[in-house]
């Protein structure tokens, strides 16, 4: 599952946490959250389930869903210049 950077950051600004609290309570580095905020990795659901917990949302306001993949904002075809 891929996490959602804006819902994810609107639950870390509601609770005050900022990525490095949530880094230090999560037990992971600083660079492995920054791929998760990018989106550049799947997120497994005991990960998701940690970060939920620690942010005290439930993990569906947090992940990406359908209708956030159907916008653009994740095609899951790799981007190609047309030549």
């Amino acid at each position: 599952m891929r996490i959602d950077t804006k819902k994810l950051n609107e639950a870390m600004a509601e609770k005050g946490i900022f990525p490095k609290d949530l880094c230090g309570r999560l037990n992971i580095t600083e660079r492995e959250l920054k791929i998760i905020l990018i989106g550049g990795r799947n997120v497994d659901t005991r990960t998701a389930a940690r970060i939920s917990s620690v942010l005290g949302v439930k993990v569906r306001d947090i992940e990406k869903t359908g209708d956030d993949y159907d916008s653009g904002a994740v095609s899951g075809k790799p981007e190609t210049a047309e030549i």
